[in-house]
This record gives structure tokens, sequence and C-alpha cells, in this order.
């Protein structure tokens, strides 16, 4: 099995990240890889975006999936938890591809999972000693403010959010685990505090709070035939051993698109 996973096109936000998007496209259409993932961040708010985003892969001859980034749940005056729910897998369905989150698959022996993941405040810097309410709010008058602030729109906290992705994760996991040998998870937000970017500047540790969550991570631990997780989200490209698994942050940026290609 060969498996493609990309992440952060972030398709209609710079046009030299358009192009760097059509570039990895070609080269993945030249591919005999048996599946593609979308790993978040496809575009955001403007549903031709996401459209063209998908049109890009049309030369795939394998399997497409994807799943929602939090800059896919962006909104000005709509609902994200009815995006992830419905909207998204809608325009999934339109342009091709699979919504991953909540659908597991098999390939022979091994199974393929994903969710967005969300974030729960559990990779704060606690030595800054930033009071809750600047996280719930997702900024900080003196420090950062973190867009997810005023475009999503979940109608739950983050942290209620997170368990929601989770469970759903779990129960993904739970529908093939005794089928396959192997599992592959991909999620947008990261797992692991080795994937967290250390810099010393204060805003940038208060924005780490909205990464991901610890909580992923030990779900993904709790199943040993995990061995494989693919993200993005920080773009900033690591691989790390964590436990029996290794996760592999994508990298892409706004400008430069990259993937990566595992066969098993």
């Amino acid at each position: 099995m060969k498996l493609i996973i990309t992440a952060d096109l972030h398709f209609g936000s710079r046009e030299a990240g358009n192009a760097s998007v059509r570039e990895i496209a070609s080269e993945i259409a030249q591919s005999d890889a048996d599946a593609l993932v979308l790993a978040g961040d496809n575009a955001a708010v403007d549903p031709g975006l996401f459209q063209e985003c998908f049109s890009c892969f049309a030369g795939f001859n394998g399997r497409k999936f994807t799943l929602c980034g939090n800059h896919d749940l962006w909104t000005r005056d709509g609902d994200s938890l009815q995006i992830y729910q419905e909207g998204f897998p809608e325009m999934a369905q339109a342009g091709d591809f699979e919504y991953l989150e909540g659908q597991p698959t098999t390939f022979g022996n091994v199974g393929l999972v994903g969710t967005a993941g969300w974030y729960d405040y559990s990779f704060r810097d606690e030595s800054i000693d930033i009071d809750d309410r600047y996280y719930e709010q997702k900024s900080h008058p003196k420090l950062a403010k973190w867009n997810d602030g005023a475009f999503v729109k979940l109608g739950m906290s983050d942290p209620e959010f997170n368990e929601l992705v989770l469970n759903r994760l779990e129960q993904s996991i739970e529908s093939i685990y005794d089928q396959v040998e192997v599992v592959v998870a991909v999620t947008h937000l990261i797992a692991f505090d080795c994937m967290l970017i250390q810099k010393p500047e204060r805003a940038w540790r208060f924005c780490n709070a909205f990464m991901g969550s610890r909580s992923l991570g030990n779900l993904l631990l709790k199943y040993p035939k995990i061995r494989y997780h693919f993200c993005g989200h920080t773009h900033v490209p690591g691989r790390h051993r964590v436990g029996q698994l290794e996760t592999i942050n994508i990298g892409s940026t706004y400008l430069e698109k990259r993937y990566e290609v595992l066969e098993l």
C-alpha cells in the first residue's frame, strides 16, 4: 500500500502558494499511490476555492481523502459545526474526495483513520501565567490574536469540540482495529509536545496553546497498531519517534507545499 499525504494547501491565500499546489498536484498525478490524503486547511470561507483546490488533484488515479483543518471551518456568519458535519463533507464529495473523518477505511492489512483534531489548551505554556479567559477568547491584548476566535463558530467550547472529534476518532479506530495489522492516523493539528515550535517570544508561546492537544497523542498511543501519524498546522516539517509510532509533520508553508509518501 502506498499513501501520499499533504496538508496546509491554503488555496487562495497566496498566488505563489496556489502555484505550488498545482506543482505538487502534477507530481502526485504521476504517482502509482493507492491513496492521497489532504490533511486539512485546504482553503477558507469561499466554496469556490475549495472546489478549485480539489480539482487540482483530478489527475490522481487512486482514492482521494480529505479532512478539515481549522481554516476549513472558518465562516463569517455561518455555523462551523455545520461545516464540519455537513458542509465540508458535501464539498469534498463534489470534488471527488472522501471525507476521512468518521469514515475509516482499510487497504489490505493497513487501516487509515483521520480527524481534524482540535485544541484544549493542554499545550499552553504555564510559565507565562496567562488567565484562562484569554485562551478561551483566543486573544490577548498585549500578545497576539488567534484568528479562529473571529472565524470559527462552533457553539461549544474548544475542549468540548476536542472531545467530540477524539470520540469520533476512537470510534473509527475501534471499527477497523481487529481487521488490520497497522493503522495510519492522519490529523490536522499536532498530538505531541515534540511537534511544538519553541520560540522565546511570549506571543508565540501564547499561540502554542492552539496547536493541538495532548489528549490526541494519548489516544494514538493507546492503540499499539497505530504506527504512523501525519499532521500539519504548524507549517514546520518534523519527524519524531513517540512510543510505538512515528509522528510526521508535513511542513507546508503558505508559499511552498510539501508532501510525504508512505509505503507499507
